[in-house]
């Protein structure tokens, strides 16, 4: 495996026509799915400021703190999946960006920082997928439990 890849290294690999067009349509479907990231963070981000603004409303005769600082919570992560949502589509943007000049003026180097861009965005996702994967084991494991601990409590 290590000879191929030093062959595949030491060998100029060159962009076919076929390639080309796919990689220009890669690029435009990135720009796409980046610009609607954008969108779908600020509409997050419309929906955190309406939830805090109508449950504030709704709790400002309930004096209990729990059910404020709960709301605060759900704002928060509302906030902090916007704010990573935006950095995803910002490095998705700039791959493709990049992968569009780099085509367009046949520039190695740009391609190069193209790729580079598309590997850190997945970088970045695979990140954010790890952590969103043990959150939800975590706030499973939470609700079996809470389940389990109530059902105990009243079982006949």
């Amino acid at each position: 495996m290590i000879e191929s890849t030093e062959n595949l290294i030491s060998t100029e690999l060159q962009v076919e026509p076929q390639l080309h067009g796919a990689l220009k349509e890669t690029a435009r479907w990135a720009k796409f799915i980046a610009i609607a990231g954008f969108a779908f963070s600020t509409l997050i981000l419309i929906a955190a400021a309406c939830y805090l603004f109508f449950v504030n409303n709704a709790l400002s005769s309930y004096r209990s703190a729990s059910a404020r600082s709960g709301a605060m919570l759900a704002v928060f992560f509302y906030v902090i999946i916007a704010i990573v949502w935006v950095i995803m589509s910002v490095i998705h943007l700039r791959f493709a960006v990049k992968m569009q000049r780099a085509i367009e003026d046949g520039n190695q180097q740009v391609l190069n920082e193209s790729l580079e861009s598309l590997k850190n965005y997945y970088r970045f996702r695979g990140i954010v997928t790890i952590i969103t994967l043990l959150l939800s084991i975590l706030g499973t494991a939470a609700f079996i439990s809470t389940l389990m601990e109530t059902y105990s409590r009243y079982k006949p």
